[in-house]
């Protein structure tokens, strides 16, 4: 006797009885789905994004072409993981760059085209030169860490306006020794 291999068609709409649910073409020597475009799993029961929405699919290759920032065989990756993209809806004025503090970062530097430098502009109109919060009650400036009362001109001085960023010392000896210079 010779055996046979019973193939069960199934009606549009339902999937139960056919292979790869009749969604994929079965190797029937390995038992594995090649499944059909827009369709993953053992059975080829499951949808998925082509390209994972990142990408078109050359079909002459059989490949991804990623767009732009993605990356990997399905586009499932993004080149830039650790990038930050950061943008200004409004110039606040030249922003000094980026620097840490035992509560964060207080201030970042960017250009208008997002490589980095700095942001060209004017703070005047800004509240507390955008570094501080004001004490409407007081009239006054409650600087963020590091900023401190401006002369107007990117030195120390005394308008109040926490437009100076102070000098960042590894050690209190290099900070004294600065002083005294």
């Amino acid at each position: 006797m010779i055996p046979t291999l019973t193939i069960t068609t199934a009606v549009d709409g339902t999937k139960e009885n056919a292979f790869c649910s009749n969604r994929g073409l079965c190797d029937r020597t390995s038992g594995i789905c090649a499944c059909f475009m827009s369709f993953f799993s053992s059975d080829g029961n499951g949808n998925i994004a082509e390209c994972s929405n990142a990408g078109t699919c050359d079909r002459s290759k059989g490949e991804c072409v990623c767009d732009p920032r993605f990356t990997g065989a399905s586009c499932n990756r993004s080149d830039g993981i650790n990038s930050i993209s950061i943008t200004f809806r409004t110039v606040f004025g030249t922003l000094p760059t980026i620097r840490t503090t035992v509560n964060g970062v207080t201030s970042v530097t960017v250009k208008n085209d997002g490589t980095g430098g700095s942001v060209v502009g004017t703070k005047e109109d800004a509240v507390c030169s955008n570094r501080g919060t004001c004490d409407t009650l007081h009239g006054i400036c409650i600087c963020a860490e590091g900023f401190t009362s401006s002369d107007g001109y990117g030195g120390p001085g005394g308008r109040g306006d926490c437009g100076y960023m102070e000098p960042v010392y590894l050690n209190s000896a290099a900070k004294v020794a600065n002083e005294i210079a």
